[in-house]
């Protein structure tokens, strides 16, 4: 008989983590069966229909400059080289593969989406996690959402990716942390890498273009707001929240010449379509980009207050996120993230991220998206509270809740 070859995967395939554990799908196929309706609420994304954007050629990068500017409170000078990007491989992946050698350390925040540490291992790179500032590491109830400092910096780092607004808390980086990161990073070579994606869904602040009107709320502090950004980092920009990862129209690098250029020529070599639309082309697609983004931030504040409001009620802890889709929650005590969310799949017939899905860090949370519409968050509350007395020992909160005035929705 012929011989069979062995296939293996390499190690740094073996490495990456599933982005959902298979369990908790086979939970939730078994709970579609079931008579009981299952509530999703562990959505990534919007679900919109992304704009059409075909042709390619000249004239457009004004356009796209004006509106990233605007919509991320951005000086257009401080913008430095814009790439455009069109394709399945995401901005974060090409940036590790065009600088990083294999064995280098990547700093990657922790937790955080998973594509950080993703791109760090498709690079053979060994990617470090960072503790997020704030961030507590032991059980729930040993710290609040906030207190925890992040560890000492490592000196053999190619890349440090930061990412603003990112969990469990869902704040910005204080103005000190960036100065601390530029400082750094300028000393030791480092690349800083800043995912400002979620900041296109400022869940705070008023709608794109009215930034400094009287009254109006600070705007959220990233990278570009540094005056030595262009000296040492880029900023990346996807759509995946608003029409999933792979549907975008394109996505967007920015920053130091020689950052951007060297991604460039890496797509190059790799035959993926790049550049600036031509402006007859982005116009529409950027105007439709606007309405999609200011009408989904009305949305999420609105089912954001309602959400925090209905589990901090219900005893939960819930920090309100400043900007993006994922409200954090930690786990009751007596619970960490996986068996939390195993729990409220069986006995509620809800389904969440548990922490874990977004690193180490977050063993002790689970994540509830803002994508679905009010009437399924009304509808989780609902189970959750006929199941927090009798199974989340929250009995004692509950009480305490419903003897305060209900607040006036949002």
């Amino acid at each position: 008989m012929p011989r069979r070859i062995i296939v293996e995967l390499a190690e740094r395939v073996r490495r990456l983590a599933p982005p959902a554990p298979g369990e908790l799908a086979a939970l939730a196929e078994r709970s579609a069966r079931g008579r009981r309706e299952l509530l999703r609420l562990d959505a990534e994304d919007l679900r919109l229909a992304p704009p059409p954007l075909s042709s390619l050629g000249t004239g457009g990068e004004g356009e796209v400059a004006r509106w990233l500017a605007a919509r991320l409170d951005i000086a257009a000078d401080s913008l430095g080289e814009i790439l455009l990007l069109r394709g399945p491989i995401p901005p974060h992946h090409l940036l590790a593969l065009a600088f990083v050698n294999p064995g280098d350390e990547v700093l990657v925040p922790d937790p955080a989406p998973p594509v950080f540490r993703t791109a760090a291992l498709l690079a053979d790179a060994t990617p470090a996690p960072w503790p997020r500032e704030g961030h507590a590491t032991g059980p729930p109830g040993a710290q609040d959402l906030a207190g925890a400092p992040a560890r000492a910096t490592s000196r053999g780092a190619r890349i440090r990716f930061l990412a603003p607004c990112a969990p469990p808390t869902g704040q910005p980086e204080p103005p000190a942390d960036l100065d601390v990161a530029v400082n750094a990073g300028l000393a030791q070579s480092r690349i800083l890498a800043a995912d400002l994606s979620a900041l296109l869904l400022d869940l705070g602040g008023p709608a794109a273009g009215t930034r400094g009107e009287t009254g109006s709320p600070p705007a959220i502090t990233h990278l570009f707001h540094h005056p030595r950004a262009l000296d040492v980092g880029v900023g990346i920009v996807t759509l995946d929240a608003l029409f999933g990862a792979g549907n975008a129209p394109f996505a967007l690098l920015f920053g130091n010449r020689d950052l951007v250029l060297g991604v460039r020529r890496l797509t190059e070599a790799m035959g993926m379509p790049f550049g600036a639309p031509a402006a007859r082309a982005v116009a529409p697609t950027l105007a439709a980009l606007d309405r999609a983004l200011d009408a989904a931030r009305a949305n999420l504040r609105a089912r954001r207050d309602v959400l925090v409001d209905g589990l901090q009620r219900l005893g939960f802890r819930a920090t309100s996120p400043t900007a993006g889709l994922a409200l954090w929650v930690a786990a009751p005590r007596g619970y960490r993230g996986l068996p939390f969310a195993r729990m409220l799949l069986r006995r509620a017939g809800i389904l969440v991220r548990p922490g874990t899905d977004f690193g180490e860090s977050g063993e002790h949370f689970v994540a509830f998206s803002l994508a679905p519409p009010p009437t399924v968050l009304f509808r989780a509350l609902g189970r959750l509270e006929e199941l927090a007395p009798r199974k989340l020992r929250l009995r004692r909160q509950l009480v305490r809740a419903r003897r305060r005035p209900p607040a006036a929705p949002a």
